[in-house]
Parts: structure tokens; C-alpha cells; sequence
């Protein structure tokens, strides 16, 4: 111990006095150590962390896919969930979807976000309610009693945290909903925002296999104990299968579309979209850190060479090289610790930078934390770069002519081939790293780039966009829900600077979307073909013009069109004109939602009267691949989308279309406001947010490659530099001399750009699911990649040559 506390000593005063060396270490350190430590807090909360329930692992995601129709994670309908109740795999399943509530408390009406669920959620996820009681089979019934379950949160903001309240009531949707229970503080599920939880009404029927493929609805399961995955999986098959041998027209469906029952591991399909992004952020985190390692190793290495003097006077008085080479380590580890140390307070505040970067985008409702795992990394990190950087100078201690420099004080003790090989070494991999990362940056901002070329296919400027919901109790029919629609628009439109006015039931970049199949009149698909699907937007009013959709033939919706008893009309976009009436015009032709066969007498057509420009719907990676039709048919009235086309800023809006909004009614506020360019810039986070770290990563590497090129031949013109004196004194030109210095550093860059070439087109593969119409080998990001870091390369060489070219040959030899 004493041993210890006298190297710790030691190591403290020597690392005092080289202030710079130990300045310029901890910084890297610190840069380099934060970084990982707060991408690892990253990678911890999303694929090393438990969903925080009881028993985590038997938890599973239940989805449908429709490979054959583009759909991977696809949702349920209410009979697939009672198909899969019939699984003997599982303990417990439930269903839930999301539910805008509007709130009424006194005179004021708030949007709440709520959560409609079956009664066996909270028992799958294996929760009891903090206060009162869970809901029951008999809350799902039609008919039953309103009954609410709200968070802590709510339950302390709105019920002032009294035990006592439960039981009281309260009004959502203009109806009134006892208070029967109160989740636990902290317990969250799918996302933080979620303050209220009723229960599905189970109408008759529900369960009839015609609502088989209706898919509206998320669902969640419990295995049974020592029932794994694949075992649910293979069960579901088998129900599948029996399903299609009983009934005709589920095993069509099955055939065209792919459609199958799918179980994954619930924390596996609550992170799937993030697994990707996460992982190529950390990989390349640890590569800034392998080169900030190899950074401090040149330095101890250039050090080591001057401290070989001392080192040789400590041994002729009597030190052993273990002692020397345990001094050495120590100086190390304490350099690396103290880096490591002050690399907390750095990731503690690029964790900050994080949390609100990302915010609420984390499964669980998580965030980012300084916890003791990410403690536990960066002590790991501290000793990898303290044991890596302190065993770099440890051969120079076992020099055998080390004890020999004490009598050379004439000549310096130069560096030996085999460290200047590894430094060059260093100084390749250096370069090898930082081009993988730069062609990793270069592939994501050429992917940013073509999305931001994208043509979403309507006007992204000058549009405003907000939500309602229709409390069904105040507007239970169809021409009430239009009634309030038609008050609403009137009033918005006779705000200043309105142009149009629409609403939808869904609109672009809203997270929402509907598809149906149907029938074509005079068209039959081939049996290789997909039975005819088209995803549809049910409209009013002036919801076209508003979004700036071009008409491309025919006309918009006229007022007529809106009425109850007017003939049913269609506007369908080019996409489905071009599939079903490649050489003909589509405007007058018919077309019917669902499959129908045979007889057609008595099926509901819709007559093409437009034909629109495709949009891209749910992002603008969209592929236009079913088409899209609009419809002026009052279907799903309850939750709509406004569109408001303004002269000028649609942000001026904002604050009217709300008060309007009370005025017309005070109990159905609008809510979401916001602008189709925030929408749209909204749905670019997934991919701008990894392209800004990488860029931030890639651009500290190339620093620190550079300064490692720099390091290697400004020592290499050091040891020289009596040999460059001698060759100027013999009239040496100046291009000679700077010709054998860059020809190094043009070497060691060339090795480097072609091993990080090769690693970059095996690496960047992960990140195929980041890139947008760009390959992981764009030939035209390694070209500039390449081109950019051999120009950065070059200019850290010539520093030293032309240093070597300015050598005085007096005092070079003077000094020898």
C-alpha cells in the first residue's frame, strides 16, 4: 500500500508538471469518454432495460403482418383478438387502442389522452391499481356504468391526491364517468402523455369472424410459464390454419394478402424502429474513442522517448524497470481516471442535450440518465484507455540501451523501428476509423438531402392544421356530426386571411390511415395479382384545395356532393387511375369499397368525377404503391382533422380557430394545432436526429486524425532532424525535403483511406434502414469522403514539412 501511495504521489507531481500533456489528455479523455457514456445511457434505456413490469419476459406483442400488401407491424381487429384468446399459450391478452378525451373541469375544456382497454390489461402487464379497483369482464359490456382508471398524475392534479376520490365523478365527452381506481405513481404505459383509462364497449358481434381483418386495435399477451415465443407462435399458425379451412372467405384473404398472426417479445416490438439508429450511434461513439486512445498513446510514446534519460539515471541509481514500468502504468490509470471523472459532468450534460432532443420518442415513457450502469461503463471506458495508453511506453523501459543513454548525453536516444512502426500503425487505424465514420455521416446527410428534395405532392406552406372529437352523447347521428363541421368551417372561413377550409378524417403526417379493398367495375385481377387495395380519406368540404392537391382531371367536390341524398362521387389520385385505367380516363367509371362477386345489382358504387396528384401520406419515404381515394362521406365524423389554407402566416391563426372553436362549442376544443411544415419537419426527427450525432462524432475523429497524422511526422522531422541539417548543409533543396516528409504521410493516409473503405462498405449495411434512396456503397459519398480526408491529411503534413524545409544545419548539428 505504501508502494502504491508513493507511485500515486509521483505520478500526481509528473503529471503537474507536464501541464500541456496532461491538459491536452484529459481532454480527449473527457470528449471522447462523455460521448460513450451518453450513448450508452441511450442504449440502456433502449435494449438492455426491462419493461418495468412484473416478469417482463413473458410479455409479448401481438400483431398481425400482410407481407403481401406492405404491411409488417400491422394492428388487430376485435375477432383476431378473440381468435388468439383461444391460445392455450397464453395466460392473459388484452386490447387497447388510444382515445382523445376531452375533459371538463368547471368551465374550461382540455384535451386528455387517454387509453380504451379491455379489462384484462393491467392484469397482463401484471399491475394493481394504487387506489380502488381494476376493471372487470362486466365494464366491457354494452350498457355498463362509465368508469375511469387515471394516472398518479392526473389523480393528484385534478382530485388534489385525495384517497377519498374514489367513486367521485367527473366529465369526459360530455358524459359522466365515475372514478374507480388510480394507477400507480411512476407506472407508465406507452408513453408518459396517457392520463386516463376506460374500458371497450364489446358490442355484439364483436367476435364474428367478419371483423376478422379489421384492424384498428394494438394488442399485448402474457406467456404461460415455460412457454416461450416460438411454441405461441407456432400455435397461432395452427389457429390460423384451422381458421382458413372453416371459412372461405378467410382463407381468400389470407391467400391475397399474406395475412398471418405474429407474436414477438413485447420490449422487442416497442423498440424495433430504434434497435438500428441506437446501435450505429454507439459504434461509432467507440470509434472516437479508440482514436482518442490512439491520440494519448502518441503522446505517452513521444513522451516515453524524451523520458528516457531520467529513466536511465533512475536505473543506474538503482531502480528496477518492474518499478519504472509500474510508475509508468500509474501515471496512466491516474490521467485516465481523472479524465474519466470529469467525462461524467460532460455526459451528464450531453444527456440533458439528449432527453430533449428525443423527448417522449423513449419506449416506458424513459429518459436518459447518468444511472449506475452508465457509472459502471465509464469506469470500464477510464481503465481501457488508462491499461491501453499506459502499456504503449512499457517496451521503451526494456530497451536494452536504455541504461546505455545516461553516458550518451552528446547524442539523443532515438526511437527504434518497431515504435515508430507502431506509431504509424496508430496513426493508420487513426485514419481507417475516422473514414468509416465520415462515410457513415456522408451516407445519412445524402439520405436527409433526398428527402428534403422529396415532392410530398401538396402545399407544405401557408396550411394549418388541428384536431377535434365529437362527444357521441351531444352528437350521436351522422348529420349532427356535419352540422357541427359546417358551424365550425363557416366560422373559421370568416377569419382574415382564410382561404380554404376543410376537415378529414385523416390527413398527411397525422400518424393516421385507412385502407379498405375494392371492387372495380369491368376489372378482374389476374390470380397472380393482389386482390385491389386503396387507402381512402373521407372529406369535407374544401379539404382538396386547402392541402393544394392538383387536379389533374375532372373537378373537386361541389357543395351537392356533400348531401345526404346526392349520388355517391369519388376523387381518386393518379396512382389508382393508372393501375385500374392505364389507357383510358377514369372519370366516370365506378368502383365499390369491399370484394364482391357474382351478382352486382345491389352493391353501393362511387363514380369517379376527379382525378388528383399522389401525395405521400405517413412520411416521405412513402412509396406510392395502393393509391388513394377521397370521399365526401360522413364516416368516422367523431375525431377529424382541420385544414385551414391562410394568405399569410397560419401561426397568426392559431389563437382564433381556438376561440372559435369554444364559441361554437365549449365543451370540443381543438387540439394539435399545428402547421403542415412542423408536421412534415416532425416526421424528418428519425433520421436528422442520428444524421446530427454521427456528423458531431465524424467530426471530432477527423480532428483527432489529423492531430494523430500531425504527431506522427512532426516526431519523425524531430528524430531527423541532424539528418535534415546535414542534407541542407550538402544543398539539399527545400522540395526535397519536403517531398520525403509528405511522402509518409501521403503513405500512412493511403493505407488508412483503404482499410476504412473496406471496413465502411461492410459497416454501413447496419444503417440500411436509416438510407433514402442512397446504397451503404455510394460511390459518390466514399469519393468525397476520400477526397476530403486526404486534403485535411495532407494539410497536417505539411505543417511538419515545412518545418523540416526551415532547419538550420549550424544549429542542428550545433545541438548534437
Amino acid at each position: 500500500m505504501e508502494t502504491f501511495i508513493t507511485d500515486l504521489k509521483f505520478a500526481i507531481r509528473v503529471l503537474w508538471r507536464d501541464r500541456m500533456f496532461t491538459l491536452t489528455c484529459l481532454l480527449t479523455l473527457i470528449l471522447c469518454i462523455g460521448g460513450n457514456v451518453a450513448i450508452f445511457s441511450g442504449l440502456h434505456a433502449i435494449l438492455l432495460q426491462k419493461p418495468p413490469y412484473p416478469e417482463p419476459d413473458r410479455l409479448v406483442g401481438l400483431y398481425t403482418q400482410m407481407p403481401r400488401w406492405g404491411y409488417e407491424y400491422n394492428t388487430i381487429g376485435t375477432a383476431d383478438y378473440a381468435l388468439r384468446r383461444q391460445a392455450e399459450s397464453f395466460e392473459e391478452t388484452a386490447l387497447y387502442t388510444y382515445q382523445s378525451l376531452n375533459f371538463t373541469s368547471g368551465n374550461t375544456t382540455d384535451r386528455v389522452v387517454g387509453l380504451r382497454v379491455s379489462s384484462t390489461l393491467l392484469s397482463t402487464l401484471g399491475i394493481e391499481p394504487f387506489l380502488g379497483r381494476n376493471f372487470t369482464p362486466d365494464d366491457n359490456h354494452e350498457g355498463a356504468e362509465r368508469v375511469a382508471i387515471v394516472s398518479y398524475g392526473f389523480w393528484q392534479e385534478h382530485f388534489g391526491g385525495d384517497p377519498g376520490a374514489i367513486g367521485n365523478e367527473f366529465r369526459m365527452n360530455s358524459e359522466t364517468y365515475s372514478l374507480i381506481g388510480v394507477l400507480p405513481e411512476g407506472f407508465v404505459f406507452q408513453g408518459q402523455y396517457i392520463r386516463v383509462w376506460i374500458p371497450f364497449t364489446f358490442e355484439a358481434g364483436w367476435d364474428s369472424e367478419e371483423n376478422l381483418f379489421n384492424h384498428s386495435y394494438r394488442s399485448i399477451g402474457r406467456l404461460k410459464e415455460g412457454v416461450t415465443v416460438d411454441a405461441a407462435q407456432n400455435e397461432l399458425d395452427r389457429l390460423t390454419h384451422e381458421l382458413t379451412l372453416r371459412d372461405e372467405n378467410a382463407r381468400q384473404f389470407v391467400e391475397r394478402t399474406g395475412w398471418n398472426s405474429q407474436v414477438d417479445s413485447f420490449d422487442a416490438v416497442q423498440t424495433r424502429w430504434l434497435r438500428p439508429r441506437i446501435m450505429t450511434l454507439q459504434i461509432a461513439v467507440l470509434f472516437v474513442l479508440i482514436i482518442g486512445c490512439v491520440n494519448i498513446a502518441n503522446l505517452m510514446m513521444s513522451r516515453a522517448i524524451k523520458r528516457q534519460r531520467e529513466w536511465g539515471i533512475r536505473l543506474s541509481l538503482g531502480a528496477s524497470r518492474l518499478a519504472l514500468a509500474r510508475q509508468v502504468v500509474t501515471e496512466s490509470l491516474v490521467l485516465s481516471i481523472l479524465g474519466g471523472t470529469l467525462a461524467l459532468i460532460f455526459a451528464q450534460g450531453a444527456i440533458g442535450g439528449l432527453n430533449a432532443m428525443i423527448e417522449g420518442s423513449l419506449p416506458y415513457g424513459r429518459e436518459l440518465s447518468l444511472n449506475f450502469p452508465a457509472l459502471l461503463f465509464a469506469l470500464g471506458s477510464a481503465l481501457f484507455a488508462g491499461i491501453l495508453c499506459g502499456l504503449v511506453p512499457l517496451p521503451f523501459l526494456f530497451r536494452k540501451e536504455l541504461s546505455d543513454s545516461v553516458h550518451n548525453e552528446s547524442r539523443s536516444v532515438t526511437e527504434g523501428k518497431a515504435s515508430g512502426g507502431l506509431r504509424s500503425f496508430l496513426a493508420v487505424a487513426q485514419i481507417a476509423l475516422a473514414c468509416t465514420l465520415l462515410i457513415g455521416s456522408g451516407l445519412l446527410i445524402q439520405s436527409f438531402n433526398n428527402l428534403l428534395k422529396v415532392d410530398p405532392g401538396f402545399n407544405q406552406d401557408q396550411v394549418l392544421l388541428a384536431r377535434y372529437t365529437l362527444p357521441g352523447k351531444n352528437y350521436p347521428s351522422i348529420p349532427e356530426k356535419l352540422a357541427y363541421a359546417d358551424r365550425l368551417i363557416r366560422e373559421i372561413e370568416n377569419l382574415p386571411g382564410v382561404q380554404h377550409v376543410g376537415v378529414a378524417s385523416s390527413v398527411p403526417f397525422s400518424g393516421s390511415n385507412s385502407s379498405s379493398t375494392v371492387t372495380v367495375e369491368g376489372y378482374t385481377p389476374s390470380e397472380e395479382e393482389e386482390q385491389p387495395l386503396i387507402n381512402r380519406i373521407n372529406l369535407h368540404r374544401d379539404f382538396l384545395q386547402a392541402m393544394g392537391i392538383p387536379l389533374i382531371e375532372g373537378r373537386f367536390f361541389r357543395p351537392e356532393d356533400f348531401q345526404e341524398d346526392a349520388p355517391r362521387t369519388i376523387i381518386i389520385d393518379q396512382q389508382v387511375a393508372k393501375r385500374f385505367w392505364p389507357e383510358a380516363s377514369p372519370v366516370g367509371k365506378r368502383i365499390a369499397w369491399g370484394t364482391h362477386e357474382g351478382d352486382l345489382s345491389e352493391v353501393e358504387w362511387f363514380t369517379v368525377v376527379g382525378v388528383v396528384g399522389n401525395i405521400k401520406h405517413n412520411s416521405l419515404r412513402d412509396e406510392v404503391r395502393h393509391g388513394r381515394s377521397y370521399h365526401p362521406v360522413a364516416w368516422n365524423m367523431t375525431g377529424m382533422q382541420i385544414i385551414v389554407k391562410a394568405a399569410g402566416s397560419p401561426e397568426a391563426l392559431f389563437d382564433s380557430m381556438r376561440k372559435v372553436a369554444l364559441d361554437v362549442d365549449p365543451e370540443v376544443p381543438l387540439y394539435h394545432t399545428r402547421t403542415m411544415r412542423s408536421a412534415i419537419d416532425n416526421s424528418l426527427q428519425s433520421t436528422r436526429q442520428p444524421m446530427v450525432l454521427l456528423i458531431g462524432f465524424s467530426a471530432t475523429a477527423l480532428i483527432l486524425s489529423a492531430l494523430g497524422i500531425y504527431g506522427v511526422l512532426a516526431y519523425q522531422v524531430l528524430q531527423r532532424t541532424r539528418e535534415f541539417g546535414i542534407r541542407i548543409a550538402l544543398g539539399a533543396q527545400d522540395g526535397n525535403i519536403l517531398g520525403q516528409v509528405l511522402r509518409r504521410g501521403v503513405l500512412l493516409t493511403l493505407i488508412g483511406l483503404a482499410l476504412g473503405l473496406a471496413l465502411a462498405a461492410g459497416l454501413t449495411r447496419l444503417m440500411n434502414a436509416m438510407l433514402f434512396e442512397v446504397a451503404p456503397f455510394d460511390l459518390n459519398v466514399y469519393l468525397i469522403v476520400a477526397g476530403s480526408l486526404t486534403t485535411i491529411a495532407l494539410l497536417a503534413c505539411c505543417i511538419p514539412a515545412l518545418r523540416a524545409t526551415r532547419i538550420n544545419p549550424v544549429e542542428a548539428l550545433r545541438q548534437e
